[in-house]
Formats: structure tokens, C-alpha cells, sequence
């Protein structure tokens, strides 16, 4: 079926004479993929705007990081607060965490990235070769090459700091402090975007916040903006008392209905596309107000749209199946997946809870086990990612609608 965003002869006649007109799709669906029209987030953009201006301007202004569950937009959120960073000037930096990440290493090929750059500035020449001495230090000590870490004091001169204590907190702080010092010199901030941050390895974990925390205290422009899932709150307390007092732990939800709304209609608009009211209220019975979701559905939605650029309650319910299937393929699939049978069986229990987060208790009766033996199933489940802990004896799924997937797929 063919969706027009002209209303002029030439296209009627296109459709008349059997010629397909091909238009491109407004709905994103994917991890980190900016839609078309960010709903209901300008808030958290003004803020974001308002610190990195604040910074520039030789301010101080509390790190962020982003929390939330699967398919909220944290990512897309990040992005869009690095592209705004760099229209002001700042230098910047991108990391995606994961299981497997080498920190140490990626801090390295960043503040060699910084230091080039910087070094360009004719205020700062003097300065470049002690704070590069710094960046080889740090990488002698903490090889991104075999993964070793060698200890000792470097041989050089009294006055010359160096990051080869062999502690990594230690040296992490100084290497930042020398690349602060830097970008103060230079009149360019320098801001950190981490991504999955919760996935950061906890000596890692624990020598970023400390090493966030000096910059503070000296009043150097290195800020830190960060997303990851709702377990970040407790790793990062664990690892350091005042992380709430150095991180502005801004929670990311679902859209309210009104931001819902505009997510599903406003894209469809500038190709003259509109929705039934009736159409509207079943897309948000099925996401739940969840920016990913909507993207998806949109995409299959606007495929199978009628021609007269209409979409009624028919078309999204024709649609849903698609939908699901589609989610149960990969969003959902890839996650259920990566789990053992027991920790399967730990999930399936867990989504016939009445109500989430749900306690402990109630999936280990649905078990037949007592709490303590299926503990280090949930566990690993949180390691893994897809499910946390919002508070003590509950757990609650990290991926929206995990429930009804497993349901469709094992429960039917």
C-alpha cells in the first residue's frame, strides 16, 4: 500500500498509472537510533543545556547519569546531549560498556584524542609534553596491550608527576587531573559520555567516581553524563558513599499519554499521515507509552497504512501481530536466550507474579524453593541485565513487557 505526502494531481496520477511512489518510513525502532520527533523530553534537554553552558563558563555543575529501564530512550538521550556538547565546543568522548570492556586501555586512546586536540592551542604548549608524559606513564603501568599491570616508580625528574603508582585510582586521578588542568588552560571542557555504565567493572566503577570527585574539588572542567539501567543506583552507591551527593540520578520512564501521542502522530504529520483517535488509544494500550515501542509499531504501522492516509483502529490491530512478532524475535529473544534453563525457569516463575516488582517470596513458591537456594539465580539474572532489584526482597524486569512475551511465547 502506498502513504503520499502531497496532495497534488501528479501523485494521484503516479497511483492511477500504476507507478509506486516510495516514501520513507518516520519510525526508527533501534538501539540508540534518534526518532524523527523526541517526545516529551525538552525538560531534560534544557538542563542538559543549561549545565554545559554553565561549565563552559567556568561553573560547577553535578555529573549525570540517566537510569531507566530497556527502550526508554537513555541512549538516544545521551546522544543528543554529546551533539549539543559539541556545537558548544567541548571535547568529548563516547564509551559503550560491556561485559568484556578494557577501561583502562579506551582511557588511554581517549586522552591521546584530547591531547592532540588541545594541543593546538598556543595557551597550552607548554604544558603538553608533562601532561603526555602522564598519558605514557598511565599506559606503561596499566597495559591495554596484554592486560598486565606493572608497579614501580618511573625514573624520572622530582618535579614531574607521573600515573605509575600501580593503584589504579591513584593514577587514574592524576592522569584526569593533568588533562583537567589542560582543558582549563585551554578554555575547552571536557565532557565523558558512558553508556551501560552499570556494565563497568567495579574497580573501574570505584576509580571514575573518585576520580570525578577530585576534578570537583579542584574545580576543573571534566563533567560526566552516563545511562544505564535502574541498577546503576546500587552499584554506585556500594562502590562509593557520596555518589548521590557527586550524580544527579535522573530516572527515565515511559511517556506520559500526551508525549505518547505526539511520539506516534507528529512524525506521520509532515507526509500528511493522521491517526484515529481510536487508532491512537489501542497504540498506546499495547506500548505502554515506551519510545521504542512506539517506534516499532509505528514502522510496521506505517507499512501496512491505507492509501487515503488514514490510519484507522483496523490497520493497528492488523498490525499487532507483526508487532510482536517482531519484538519476540529480537528485543526479546536475544535477552531470554542468553540464560540457562534454571535461570529460564527463575524468569517464568517471576512473570506470573500478580503484581512488579514482586517479591522474592512469591517467585520462589511458584518454584517450589525457599528464597536462599534461588538467590544466586536472581543473581545472575541481574548480572546479566534483565532484571534489578528496586528495593530489598523485590525484583522487577529491565526489558518493558517482559511478562507478556513470556506469556505469548511459554505460558499460552
Amino acid at each position: 500500500m502506498l502513504i503520499f505526502n502531497h496532495f497534488d494531481d501528479r501523485l494521484k496520477e503516479n497511483c492511477i498509472s500504476g507507478r509506486s511512489i516510495v516514501l520513507k518510513n518516520p519510525y526508527k525502532p533501534g538501539a540508540g537510533f534518534a526518532p524523527e520527533y523526541l517526545a516529551g523530553r525538552d525538560q531534560l534537554l534544557d538542563t542538559a543545556t543549561n549545565n554545559l553552558n554553565e561549565l563552559k563558563e567556568g561553573g560547577m555543575v553535578m555529573h549525570t547519569v540517566f537510569y531507566g529501564v530497556r527502550g526508554v530512550g537513555k541512549t538516544v538521550l545521551l546522544n543528543r546531549v554529546e551533539e549539543m556538547a559539541d556545537n558548544l565546543g567541548f571535547l568529548y568522548s563516547h564509551i559503550e560498556c560491556n561485559e568484556n570492556f578494557d577501561f583502562n586501555k579506551n582511557i588511554i586512546i581517549q586522552s591521546k584524542k584530547f591531547i592532540n586536540q588541545l594541543s593546538l592551542i598556543k595557551s597550552v604548549k607548554e604544558l603538553i609534553d608533562k601532561v603526555k608524559l602522564v598519558v605514557t606513564s598511565f599506559k606503561t603501568t596499566y597495559s591495554p596491550d596484554d592486560n598486565t599491570w606493572s608497579f614501580g616508580w618511573s625514573q624520572q625528574p622530582y618535579n614531574v608527576e607521573t600515573a605509575d603508582t600501580g593503584d589504579f585510582t591513584t593514577d587514574l586521578i592524576t592522569l584526569f587531573t593533568s588533562l583537567g588542568k589542560l582543558a582549563q588552560k585551554a578554555n575547552v571542557p571536557i565532557c565523558f559520555f558512558i553508556d551501560e555504565i552499570q556494565a563497568l567493572d567495579k574497580k573501574y566503577l570505584v576509580a571514575l567516581i573518585t576520580a570525578i570527585h577530585r576534578m570537583n574539588q579542584l574545580g576543573l572542567p571534566i563533567l560526566l553524563y552516563a545511562a544505564g539501567l535502574p541498577t546503576i543506583l546500587r552499584i554506585a552507591g556500594d562502590a562509593k558513599s557520596y555518589s548521590e551527593r557527586l550524580f544527579n540520578f535522573t530516572k527515565i520512564s515511559s511517556l506520559n499519554d500526551n508525549d505518547a501521542i505526539d511520539a506516534i502522530t507528529v512524525p506521520a504529520l509532515q507526509y500528511g499521515v493522521k491517526f484515529d483517535d481510536a487508532a491512537v488509544s489501542l497504540i498506546l494500550k499495547h506500548t505502554g507509552g515506551y519510545p521504542y515501542f512506539i517506534q516499532q509499531y509505528g514502522r510496521i504501522i506505517w507499512n501496512l497504512a491505507a492509501i487515503d492516509r488514514h490510519v484507522t483502529k483496523e490497520i493497528v490491530h492488523t498490525s499487532y501481530d507483526e508487532y510482536t512478532e517482531t519484538l519476540d524475535n529480537s528485543f526479546y529473544g536475544v535477552r531470554f536466550n542468553r540464560s540457562t534453563k534454571a535461570e529460564k525457569d527463575f524468569l517464568l516463575a517471576m512473570s506470573q507474579c500478580k503484581h512488579f516488582p514482586c517479591a522474592m517470596n512469591e517467585v520462589s513458591k511458584k518454584m517450589n524453593r525457599d528464597s536462599h537456594s534461588i538467590s544466586p539465580l536472581r543473581n545472575n539474572l541481574i548480572n546479566k541485565g534483565l532484571i534489578y532489584s528496586p528495593s530489598f526482597g523485590e525484583i522487577d524486569f529491565t526489558v518493558p513487557h517482559f511478562d507478556r512475551f513470556l506469556e505469548r511465547t511459554f505460558l499460552k
